[in-house]
């Protein structure tokens, strides 16, 4: 619960900060086009998205993974781990926001400025999943700090695509919460 309420006072936070910065924070739920806009490119994002957690819910026998989300005796929701999600896709998407944002901001005479700022905000992303060592075993962490920095480089992508931060927060918040399901190692 603190967790939650913690991730939304970052988020507050944040907005704040990059509105002091003049950057408005879009949090309407229609998509704004521009004029390289493709429903194609959105279609394909959204389609690795969606292969990337099926994957991750079939990496594991998939009765277990129903077992652990509905409780097979009562069918009752497995909240712990959907709050834990909630919090984490909230807070760290934030984090991804003002990363992104902030490198937007220092590298706007670069050449290939949004190149380059998915890429730094990736290693970031993944960098910061090292913290998870101190938890689990060493390779475990080593392989979240690599995959984190491959789905960093996505989900920038899909953020600096469609510019809106709810989208973000939803999908990493359903990534986490079928990892959450999961034994930890897998």
């Amino acid at each position: 619960m603190y967790a939650n309420l913690g991730a939304l006072a970052f988020l507050i936070a944040a907005c704040y900060m990059t509105y002091c910065w003049d950057h408005r924070l879009n949090p309407n739920l229609k998509f704004k086009t521009s004029s390289n806009w493709s429903y194609l490119v959105l279609t394909v994002l959204i389609i690795f998205v969606i292969w990337d957690i099926l994957w991750n819910i079939c990496s594991g026998a998939m009765s277990r993974f129903i077992s652990q989300a509905f409780l097979q005796s009562s069918f009752c929701f497995a909240w712990k781990p959907f709050f834990d999600a909630i919090s984490t896709g909230v807070s760290e998407e934030t984090f991804r926001y003002l990363s992104i944002v902030t490198l937007l901001e220092c590298l706007k005479e670069t050449k290939h400025q949004v190149t380059f700022v998915v890429i730094i905000s990736a290693m970031i992303f993944g960098a910061f999943h090292l913290l998870n060592v101190m938890d689990e075993p060493f390779i475990a962490a080593i392989s979240q700090v690599i995959m984190a920095f491959v789905r960093g480089l996505v989900w920038a992508i899909i953020y600096l695509y469609t510019g809106k931060l709810w989208a973000m927060m939803i999908i990493h918040g359903m990534y986490d919460y079928f990892m959450f399901l999961q034994p930890i190692g897998i």
